[in-house]
C-alpha cells in the first residue's frame, strides 16, 4: 500500500525520497504502538509532515492522498449524510425561486451550524435550510448575494466562504513545459542602465584595436543591468484552483529567471484588506500589513496582480468585507477599534501609489462583465494570462497605451 503511495507521489514530481518513507513507517509503528490506532486526521497529518518538505508541494500530496486513502474519510456518519443531501444538486430555477434568504454575515458560521444541528432531510429549491438550487444562503447550485458554498462548484461567485474547500495549495515553481514562451515575453520588460565599476571588455578591445589598423586600444565599460524590480501578488485558492496549471508556468516562468533587481511574491485570498501574506498558506504568523508593504515596496516597483477579480460584491465594496473582519467587529466591545476599511479603498490606495502595475486575468475576457471584475479594471489595466495578454502587459509597463 505505502509503496504504491510512494510511487505516485514521485510520478507527480513530488520530490520524496526512501530515506523519507522509512521514516515515515517508522513513525507510523511507533504512534500504532503507543496509541493503538490512528484516526484518519492523525493519518493524513503524519504522513504529510514525514514526507512533503516544501510547502509548494501540498496540493500535489492532496490530490494522491485522496485518491490512495480516501475511503477512510468516508465512515464519518455526518459527513456521508450532508454528502448524501447535496449530490446531484437540482438546478436553480429563477421563476420558481424564493426571494434570496438574508443572513449577516457575522451570523452565517452561527446559523450554519444551528441549521444543520436542526435539519433531518435533503432539501431542494427552498430558501432555508441547506439544500441546492434554492436561495438559501447555505448549499449549492442556487444564488444567494452573501452566503456559504457548501459543497459542489462555484456558478455566480457570490460565497462569502465554502465549506469543504482545500486548503490553499502553493503554485509550483519548477515546471518547465510550456513555460519558455512566457520567459520570452517576460524578457522584454526590463530597462537597461549601465552601473558598477568599469571592467575590461576584450571583445570591444579586440573590435577597436582591428578598426586601428593593429594599434591596441584597450577599452573598459560598465556592464549593463536590468533596473526593473518586479512583484507579483497572487489570488490563491478557491475560484482559482481551476487555472492553477496556467498560473504554475507563470509562477515557473518568474522564478527560473535571473532576470530582475529583485523580485518579491505575495498572496492573497479573493481580494485585498488590510494584510498580504508571505507564504501560500496565509498563515497568521505570515501576514504583514500593507502600511509594512508600503514601507518595503518602493514606488517605482512594477506590481503585476494575478487573480480572477470575482467575488462577492459585499467583500469589495463593504467595510469589515470579510467573514473574520465582520465577525471582529461585532464581537468586539468598541466596534471603532475594529473597524476595516472596504477593500476597494485598499486597492485605491495600491493604484495611486504605484504607477507601474497590471492585473493579469486568468477568466476569459467574455466572463469580466461581473461587477467586482469591472471595478478592479479600472483601477489597472487588465489583460489575459496568455502568451500574448502578457506580451500586452509588458508593452504598457514600458510605456505602451492601456492594453
Amino acid at each position: 500500500m505505502f509503496i504504491n503511495f510512494f510511487y505516485r507521489l514521485r510520478e507527480q514530481a513530488v520530490p520524496v525520497t526512501p530515506g523519507e518513507l522509512l521514516d515515515f513507517l517508522q513513525v507510523l509503528e511507533v504512534r500504532l504502538e503507543q496509541e493503538g490506532a490512528l484516526s484518519p486526521s492523525s493519518f493524513y497529518h503524519l504522513a504529510k509532515a514525514s514526507l512533503i518538505k516544501n510547502p509548494k508541494f501540498f496540493q500535489v500530496f492532496d490530490q494522491v492522498f485522496l485518491d490512495d486513502f480516501g475511503e477512510l474519510f468516508d465512515d464519518e456518519e455526518f459527513q456521508h449524510k450532508l454528502k448524501k443531501w447535496l449530490s446531484k444538486a437540482k438546478q436553480f430555477d429563477p421563476k420558481k425561486a424564493l426571494s434570496p434568504q438574508q443572513v449577516l454575515s457575522k451570523d452565517l458560521l452561527k446559523e450554519l451550524e444551528k441549521r444543520l444541528k436542526e435539519q433531518k432531510k435533503r432539501h431542494d429549491g427552498g430558501n432555508h435550510w441547506l439544500g441546492t438550487g434554492g436561495s438559501s444562503a447555505f448549499g449549492n447550485s442556487g444564488q444567494n448575494p452573501a452566503g456559504i458554498r457548501v459543497g459542489g462548484r462555484s456558478l455566480s461567485r457570490s460565497a462569502l466562504a465554502v465549506v469543504g474547500e482545500r486548503d490553499y495549495g502553493e503554485y509550483r515553481t519548477d515546471l518547465t513545459l510550456g513555460v519558455r514562451n512566457y520567459k520570452l515575453a517576460l524578457k522584454k520588460l526590463r530597462k537597461l542602465t549601465r552601473s558598477g565599476k568599469p571592467k575590461f571588455d576584450i571583445e570591444k578591445s579586440i573590435q577597436r584595436t582591428c578598426d586601428n589598423g593593429g594599434e591596441i586600444e584597450i577599452v573598459y565599460s560598465n556592464h549593463r543591468k536590468n533596473q526593473i524590480k518586479l512583484c507579483l501578488i497572487a489570488d490563491i485558492g478557491g475560484s482559482m484552483d481551476i487555472y492553477s496549471e496556467r498560473v504554475e508556468q507563470l509562477f515557473s516562468a518568474l522564478h527560473q529567471m535571473n532576470h530582475f533587481r529583485s523580485f518579491n511574491t505575495f498572496y492573497f485570498h479573493n481580494t485585498i484588506y488590510d494584510h498580504l501574506y508571505t507564504d501560500s498558506q496565509l498563515g497568521y504568523d505570515k501576514r504583514i500589513t500593507l502600511e509594512k508593504f508600503f514601507a518595503t515596496i518602493e514606488e517605482r516597483t512594477v506590481l503585476v496582480f494575478l487573480g480572477d477579480a470575482m467575488m462577492a460584491p459585499y467583500e469589495l465594496f463593504e467595510m469589515n468585507g470579510s467573514l473574520a473582519d465582520a465577525y471582529r467587529f461585532y464581537q468586539a466591545r468598541s466596534r471603532v477599534e475594529f473597524e476595516s476599511p472596504a477593500s476597494i479603498f485598499r486597492l485605491e490606495q495600491m493604484a495611486k501609489r504605484y504607477q507601474q502595475a497590471v492585473w493579469i486575468n486568468p477568466e476569459p475576457r467574455r466572463e469580466w462583465s461581473h461587477p467586482t471584475v469591472n471595478a478592479i479594471s479600472k483601477l489597472w489595466p487588465m489583460t489575459e494570462l496568455s502568451v500574448d495578454g502578457l506580451e500586452r502587459a509588458v508593452k504598457y509597463i514600458l510605456g505602451a497605451p492601456a492594453p
